[in-house]
């Protein structure tokens, strides 16, 4: 699981550098921002990277869920279709026993 986090983390980081970008200057468009600005936007930045992390790894467990299913499925296809087979037989072995004991 930690190769698909590393997977993600340019992805967020991109998207937090773009989203302080987008809030500087939305907010300090006319002149630069304060110091207190980039400790609040530090901060903001912090729970930010927080909650994208931990809605992806959200995302990932139900991407595992979903394959552990899916893998579940088509293990229980292939025992139902080894039952079946294994069903027709004995009903095949069945039906020639009583068709040789009508005769």
């Amino acid at each position: 699981m930690d190769h698909q986090l590393s997977d993600w983390s340019s992805f967020y980081k991109e998207s937090v550098s773009c989203f302080e970008a987008v809030i500087v200057h939305h907010f300090f468009k006319d002149s630069p921002p304060p110091p207190s600005a980039y400790i609040y936007l530090s901060s903001l930045m912090v729970e930010v990277e927080d909650h994208c992390r931990s809605e992806m790894r959200l995302l990932i467990h139900q991407i595992d869920k979903v394959k552990r299913q899916k893998q579940e499925c088509e293990q229980l296809r292939a025992v139902g279709q080894d039952l079946e087979k294994k069903g027709v037989r004995s009903l095949i072995r069945d039906a020639q026993v009583q068709v040789v004991a009508v005769c």
